[in-house]
């Protein structure tokens, strides 16, 4: 289990946790829970006390000037708060995984001609590198692989870069699942097997 998805795990959790308190209406379970998110995601969500009651600029939340009903606007108001947050830890993994981390995959590029670039990628290096990862199960190990296989597939085929990529979305899907490692090892090629 990574830990992005962990991460999300909690967030949907906390969504669905306020979703049932605003449902029973219960004024000390509202304010509970209000200050339980608020103490969890204040640090985390730079946005956080913007468009709620009772926030103050570096006091965070005066209690004593928010009704019931403002703190149902706000735990409303935070549903969206952390959908949005939970968005932006998806984007944030793909930019860390297409990032600089990834300079451990070897890309070869190659010119034949000076107006062709051809972008040659060595599939047994992946293999390697999969196969090598003392962080995956044998199981994960297997996975790996056959998504590396499909994945070369996809790369060797004549199809246009619209269509690959709309194959590769799937392997991408999957990597967003699974760790640093394991994405590390394909989204490079993925980017050059689309800008190809």
């Amino acid at each position: 289990m990574s830990k992005i998805n962990q991460m999300k795990r909690d967030i949907d959790k906390d969504i669905n946790d306020i979703k049932e308190i605003l449902k029973s209406k219960d004024c000390n379970a509202l304010l509970d829970i209000h200050k339980y998110m608020d103490g969890k995601y204040q640090a985390k969500i730079e946005t956080w006390g913007l468009s709620q009651y009772g926030w103050l600029d570096k006091l965070g939340f005066d209690y004593t000037l928010i009704g019931t009903e403002g703190i149902i606007d706000n735990l409303r108001n935070m549903i969206g708060k952390l959908e949005g947050y939970r968005q932006d830890i998806e984007l944030n993994a793909y930019k860390m995984m297409c990032g600089s981390s990834g300079k451990n995959i070897n890309i070869y590029n190659t010119n034949s001609n000076n107006n062709i670039n051809n972008n040659v990628i060595d599939f047994s290096i992946l293999e390697k590198h999969i196969t090598n990862n003392e962080t995956m199960t044998d199981e994960q190990t297997k996975e790996a692989l056959s998504y590396l296989k499909e994945l070369q597939i996809i790369f060797e085929s004549k199809e246009t870069r619209k269509t690959k990529w709309e194959k590769a979305k799937k392997i991408i899907g999957w990597l967003l699942d699974k760790g640093v490692d394991v994405a590390l090892s394909y989204l490079p090629t993925i980017v050059s097997m689309i800008s190809k």
